[in-house]
């Protein structure tokens, strides 16, 4: 199973505020999964982020 990345880990990796991540996710910028209130993104989620070059 592939490791889950929460919004603070995400916003610590790209040096961004976490409500900038929830943006990226409510926007499709950022493959997320919704669970509860908590978004979680995949290693591959964020590798095919980084390729866009977003």
């Amino acid at each position: 199973m592939e490791e889950l990345y929460t919004c603070k880990d995400v916003a610590e990796r790209y040096k961004v505020k976490i409500p900038t991540v929830w943006t990226w996710a409510r926007t499709g910028k950022l493959k997320a999964t919704k669970l509860g209130k908590t978004y979680y993104f995949t290693a591959a989620a964020l590798r095919e982020f980084e390729a866009a070059g977003k």
